[in-house]
């Protein structure tokens, strides 16, 4: 599905982290002010009276990727009680994300303390956030053997509140938790890309079915080309947001593949008629409901659907040449 992701590490009650792939910044605060950092080291404080929607923002001069910092704050009211004091090894982590220093957290990793598994699933993200896929498949490969959840690790659960934006396609993402199916969805997207179907199925399998690993599994078994296997993964499915909707259009292909044409575009008119989905989304559904519609000879409506598509988006992928094959049918027609 090539999953990408945005990840936003709190290291304790106040402060964030935000790793981007222009670097590292950081938000501070509580109810009613606020301080951030970007990554380029620009820095904003922002003012605001709880319930009325009334805020003030002032840019700060910038404190560089080394200098300035951020005084703890008061905790807000009726906040949970803060986290017991970190150990030894708990604080050489968290100087590690601080630093940014991905040698450090993975030779953590290595080790036996408490914090070992901790900076395993970092190193992970670390990892796939710089596109060393081969590194990254083997850390995961190790997490997803101990048959553990990131979330029951103590050190993940009160240190760090990790959350992963999985972008499911371009614009349209969900919100999703580092915990073992998010280490399968990961895991299983790098066989893919790597080229191992068959492990990558395997892997996602495993997993409890959710929406999510719906949608990996159709995708797999549709790059595997078992097309009856889609139709089976794809049964009942909900049609509620932008990744349910995948799941329709990536049924309507099946259909399509096995050339049962008549049950393929009701699964893509399950879609268009959802116009509160992204447009990629919509998209995708009327450039696939043009291809049957291209295959069965009804030129008119697959040139409406493509129409439509480079109206709005003359850069979506396919829609072009879709277009200048329909022209050359009709010339040699």
């Amino acid at each position: 599905m090539a999953f990408r992701f945005h990840r936003s590490i709190r290291l304790f009650p106040g402060l964030r982290l935000n790793f981007s792939k222009s670097g590292l910044g950081f938000s501070a605060g509580f109810k009613g002010f606020h301080i951030s950092r970007s990554p380029d080291g620009r820095m904003r404080r922002t003012v605001s009276i709880p319930g009325t929607g009334a805020s003030w923002i002032t840019r700060l001069p910038g404190h560089g990727p080394s200098g300035g910092g951020v005084g703890r704050s008061a905790p807000a009211p009726n906040s949970p009680p803060p986290p017991p004091p970190m150990t030894a090894d708990e604080e050489r982590l968290c100087d590690a994300i601080r630093a940014d220093d991905l040698d450090t957290i993975s030779a953590i990793g290595r080790g036996s303390t408490s914090v070992a598994f901790a900076a395993k699933v970092l190193t992970a993200l670390e990892l796939l956030d710089a596109d060393r896929d081969g590194e990254a498949l083997v850390v995961l490969e190790e997490l997803f053997a101990t048959g553990l959840d990131p979330l029951d690790d103590p050190f993940v659960r009160e240190r760090l509140q990790v959350t992963i934006s999985i972008e499911v396609s371009d614009g349209a993402s969900v919100e999703v938790a580092p915990d073992r199916t998010t280490i399968g969805l990961f895991l299983g997207e790098l066989h893919q890309r790597l080229g191992d179907l068959d492990r990558a199925i395997a892997v996602v399998h495993e997993l409890p079915r959710t929406t999510l690993t719906a949608l990996s599994l159709a995708d797999l078994f549709d790059a595997a080309g078992r097309f009856d296997d889609v139709i089976d993964v794809t049964e009942d499915a909900p049609n509620a947001d932008d990744a349910s909707s995948l799941l329709w259009v990536l049924r309507g292909v099946a259909f399509g593949e096995k050339k049962a044409y008549a049950a393929a575009y009701p699964c893509f008119a399950k879609v268009i008629r959802c116009t509160s989905r992204n447009d990629v989304v919509l998209h995708r559904a009327r450039f696939e409901r043009a291809r049957c519609a291209t295959a069965e000879g009804h030129f008119a409506s697959a040139r409406k659907d493509l129409g439509r598509i480079m109206a709005e988006d003359s850069d979506f992928p396919g829609v072009a040449a879709a277009l200048a094959d329909l022209r050359s049918r009709a010339t040699t027609g």
